[in-house]
């Protein structure tokens, strides 16, 4: 708004108002200023000034001042034209009574937008519908009903791509398994693969899981075997129902929770029980204080209800042993290096080492039944090692650990699954049984094809000598088809040695690293280095130990 027509409309409420205050009259400068442009009506104009001058000229009337705020408005905006006025109705419209008469009610219906092009194609309609219902049949039967297609985007990661994942099931199955009570067994996973990004991982694979199997999961860095994990843990792989899966990736995230409180928060259940049993005994002690019974109008909770929900709550504690949850994450608090100040100690105040043996303890103390360990040993100290090796053997449920430890594998572990070659292999035992089961499987395989190759060129040389000999015509055809029955020659799997070349560079003048008068502390009260001075030059040979 111009300041012209500020000043004109400033004095046609002066005209109006002979006693205007000038405070007032520059507010209303102000509204109209700065709100000009978002006036649509002189409706808009009275919303936003009206109510401020009926409060201080109460003697006029309202309609003076719609009169007014139509100046106003007609002030600013002169070009607007008409603006038809809104007007109510006399009678409701039915729509559906006009639908008869629409078609009668459109006189020229030779216009453009009324014309439908009759558009002429070479493509065979068909055979388009067709080959889409092909396609749509193939991608049907790896799909997994009732599980949305995977994202290309993790949601977890930041700049990953996330594992594409399919998988083929049996329908009968599936009909079995949503009809059937909640009972953990072993888990069979059947022709499935995995790909990130363009990378295939796992193409074709089986995984059976075995109730109460100890498995560790090894294979090359980068072959998929935490793709594998996060594929189970994430549901993108379909499980059987009810099956609990706790995948232990991540630290806990530091608040001021006690580390043994943040243990007996993993148990969802026994967590959602005692909440909701200190509400029914509130309900309960403010039903007795009132000394009055809950009517259904005042609350939908009856007495009698509350009582009985109560007591299904302390039956179910007793079946989960809700009562000797303290002491048991209190033990394996301890068996992870956790003494009884480090307990009661608000996890923000630990180390990123000291948080992954937190959520490693909130896993073992959840009781999943399925837990997955990536590299459980990476943050442990020998201690805390011997305590969970020992502690694993006597776990009931499902184990699939990864790690790159031969000697925790081997106490551990009951079987091993070799990832390799875009699938999954089986084997009994310990990871140096599977050693030993390996090479001799390999020398198997070699024997076999060298066996195999050996045939083919025995049958090829008879092939090709007598080929064009016309009486044992009929013994080359039967050896050509001997050729063609014959399983297809595929060379068994070799071991690719990995060469590390670094680049030669230029000798570093000392000192490497120099640490002067260094403190470092989590929590200012202790401090872990306290005035450091320390000298690293190239030559030096530097063991820590803590």
């Amino acid at each position: 708004m111009e300041s012209g027509q500020i000043s004109v409309a400033v004095s046609l409420f002066r005209e109006a108002f002979p006693s205007l205050d000038d405070d007032i009259a520059s507010y209303i400068e102000s509204v109209l200023t700065e709100n000009a442009e978002h006036f649509d009506s002189e409706n808009d104009v009275h919303d936003a000034i009206g109510g401020i001058l009926d409060g201080f000229f109460s003697q006029t009337s309202n309609q003076e001042i719609e009169v007014l705020c139509k100046k106003i408005y007609q002030l600013m905006k002169p070009n607007d034209g008409f603006v038809e006025k809104q007007t109510t109705l006399d009678a409701p419209v039915q729509m559906a009574s006009l639908l008869d008469t629409f078609s009668e009610r459109v006189v020229d219906n030779s216009s453009i937008w009324m014309m439908k092009k009759q558009s002429t194609t070479i493509v065979n309609a068909k055979k388009l519908e067709k080959a889409e219902a092909k396609i749509k049949e193939k991608q049907g039967k790896k799909a997994i009903p009732g599980r949305p297609a995977p994202t290309g985007k993790s949601a977890d990661s930041k700049d990953d791509e996330r594992a594409t994942v399919s998988q083929q099931l049996d329908k009968r199955e599936l009909v079995a398994s949503a009809c059937a009570v909640s009972h953990v067994g072993d888990i069979r996973l059947e022709n499935f693969d995995i790909a990130y990004g363009s990378r295939v991982l796992l193409q074709g694979a089986n995984l059976v899981l075995a109730y109460g199997k100890r498995y560790g999961l090894v294979g090359r860095n980068g072959f998929g075997k935490t793709t594998l994990l996060r594929s189970l843990a994430k549901g993108d792989l379909h499980l059987p129902p009810g099956v609990r899966v706790l995948h232990v990736e991540q630290e806990v995230v530091g608040d001021s929770t006690p580390a043994v409180e943040s243990v007996l928060q993993a148990d969802t259940e026994r967590s959602a029980l005692l909440a909701e049993l200190s509400r029914l005994q509130a309900q309960m002690k403010k039903n007795a204080e009132t000394n009055s019974n809950i009517s259904n109008e005042s609350n939908p909770i009856a007495v009698n209800t509350v009582e009985a929900r109560a007591a299904e709550i302390y039956s179910r504690l007793n079946a989960i042993e809700a009562d000797k949850a303290p002491a048991r994450a209190a033990v394996i608090l301890h068996g992870l290096g956790f003494d009884t100040e480090m307990q009661r100690r608000p996890t923000k105040e630990f180390s990123g080492g000291w948080r992954m043996r937190l959520a490693l303890a909130q896993a073992l103390f959840a009781k999943p039944d399925l837990l997955l360990l990536d590299e459980p040993t990476n943050m442990l100290d020998m201690r805390a090692i011997i305590w969970l090796e020992d502690y694993l053997q006597s776990s009931s449920n499902i184990l699939l650990i990864v790690s790159h430890d031969r000697s925790f594998l081997n106490t551990v572990s009951t079987d091993i699954i070799h990832l390799n070659c875009k699938r999954l292999d089986a084997y009994r035992g310990n990871y140096d049984a599977f050693e030993q089961a390996r090479s001799e499987r390999l020398l198997n395989q070699q024997r076999e094809y060298e066996s195999q190759k050996a045939e083919r060129e025995h049958v090829q040389q008879f092939i090709d000598k007598f080929r064009y000999n016309a009486k044992r015509a009929s013994l080359v055809q039967s050896r050509i088809k001997q050729l063609e029955k014959l399983p297809p020659l595929i060379p068994p799997e070799k071991e690719v040695k990995v060469v590390i070349r670094l680049p030669d560079c230029e000798k570093l003048s000392p000192p490497v690293i120099q640490l002067d008068e260094v403190c470092f502390h989590y929590v200012p009260e202790k401090p872990i280095l306290n005035h450091v001075n320390l000298s690293i030059s190239p030559e030096s040979r530097i063991s820590i130990h803590a």
